[in-house]
């Protein structure tokens, strides 16, 4: 116990927390800020879709993840990640960011850090974090990372009314400047974490795993001489990994839940990045729109998957029939934004409303969803429980990133109410295909 305590307390809490909510401010910077922030200005909506791209690094983090395994240290990447945000934000306070080019190029450049920096602070909580420790270690990040995003969306509309776009990027890198010098105060002995045996019962792996007894010892040492053989084959023929990836995919209900995981948000994320925008064009001050959909809307999100995981743990409902019925009650708030856009309803009280709305439900949809996800890669081999997830919340987020890149130019061509309806009929087309989910019987 004492073991556990010096190397896991709540200065540790505190210091995961910390890197979670620095982690998420890029993402509220570009989701957020941004676009409500260039909109007011006139940037285009097509180009304000293109903008999104910019988040690949997201999908691509992969490529470079290895390495992090390779180069045992966590810390070293931390830091090095870090760093390399503190430049970009440097630098995007020195040069002129009215040249859409070299601001897409800082954000281009703040993505491919921040996801390096995800992969280090996710690898390095879990060599923190014991068996025991693991939901709270869980909570802190989403919570750390919602608040991040809160603060990049809604706190930099706030102060973007007394502090030019350079000015903002120099605050931020004092930000990433205080939480560099924290990693220093730090002092943590990775090498000793992971020699640490005796954790209630618990072994920690190099992997961050945790080994439950003698038994499983042995099978994990199985499990990793299985898993070395396979990548060793898979990395002679491009081909092999092909078939690979196909075997993965025709695990029972992968396909099935890989349907559902592109398409159920696409409706959904279609309302959240078009109608802050909508309203601006509108005429609502950009400051207003900023503060609901990055503060208020962004702290309904929270509520509404920690209410979403607390109802599945609790009540012990299938999250199956938990999904159908919250994507039958997305509709309303999505089909008061349209009835805002076609002037039915016209005040603007109700508008924001339906947007915090909405976010409440997301949020709740996001959780059960994640939890459906995670049952279905359960049922898969172990040697491949981790890649599967994987493969599912990155065709989550590729099919929300894509989407949402081409948007802006629809809008632009068809204009809100049109693409407003389309979301709506997108989002209902989920609802009769949640019951034919084959996870109800494979993977729940």
């Amino acid at each position: 116990m004492g073991l556990r305590q010096s190397w896991f307390n709540y200065r540790n809490l505190i210091f995961l927390l910390m890197l979670y909510f620095v982690q998420g401010i890029p993402y509220g910077l570009q989701a957020r800020f941004l676009p409500i922030f260039l909109r007011s200005k006139g940037t285009s909506l097509a180009s304000l879709g293109l903008i999104k791209l910019l988040l690949l690094p997201w999908l691509l983090k992969i490529l470079w993840a290895p390495l992090f395994d390779w180069m045992q240290s966590k810390r070293k990447w931390l830091l090095a990640s870090m760093l390399g945000l503190l430049c970009v934000c440097s630098l995007g306070s020195c040069i002129s960011l009215d040249n859409i080019l070299f601001l897409c190029a800082i954000l281009f450049l703040l993505n491919v850090f921040s996801s390096t920096q995800d992969i280090a602070v996710d690898g390095f909580a879990m060599q923190l974090l014991t068996h025991k420790q693991v939901g709270m270690g869980n909570t802190i990040q989403v919570v750390g990372y919602k608040f991040g995003s809160i603060f990049g969306g809604g706190v930099l509309m706030w102060l973007s009314m007394y502090l030019s776009l350079n000015g903002l990027f120099l605050f931020l890198s004092f930000i990433y400047l205080f939480s560099i010098s924290c990693i220093f105060q730090f002092d943590v002995d990775e090498k000793k974490i992971l020699e640490i045996t005796e954790n209630d019962g618990c072994t920690v792996t190099e992997s961050g795993q945790i080994m439950n007894s003698k038994r499983n010892k042995k099978e994990f040492k199985q499990l990793n001489k299985l898993t070395e053989k396979e990548n060793n084959s898979h990395l002679k023929n491009k081909k092999e990994t092909f078939v690979w990836l196909k075997k993965l995919i025709q695990l029972p209900g992968t396909l099935s839940i890989i349907i559902l995981v592109i398409v159920y948000k696409l409706g959904e994320q279609g309302c959240v990045d078009q109608f802050p925008l909508y309203l601006v064009d509108r005429g609502t001050p950009a400051s207003t729109v900023g503060f609901w959909s990055g503060v208020v809307c962004q702290a309904m999100s929270i509520a509404g998957s920690i209410l979403g995981g607390i109802y599945l743990s609790r009540f012990r409902v299938s999250p199956v029939s938990l999904l159908q019925f919250l994507c039958f009650v997305r509709l309303v708030p999505m089909i008061i934004e349209f009835c805002h856009t076609l002037q039915i309803i016209q005040s603007d009280f109700v508008a924001l409303t339906a947007m915090t709305a909405a976010q409440l439900i997301g949020g709740a949809i996001t959780t059960t969803m994640f939890t459906l996800m995670m049952q279905c890669s359960q049922r898969a081999p172990v040697s491949v429980q981790g890649t599967h997830y994987t493969l599912l919340a990155t065709l989550e987020v590729m099919g929300k990133l894509l989407f949402v890149s081409s948007v802006g130019w629809m809008s632009d061509v068809l204009g809100y109410p049109v693409m407003f309806s389309l979301f709506i009929l997108i989002s209902a087309m989920t609802i009769p295909f949640v019951p034919f989910l084959e996870i109800r019987n494979d993977c729940s």
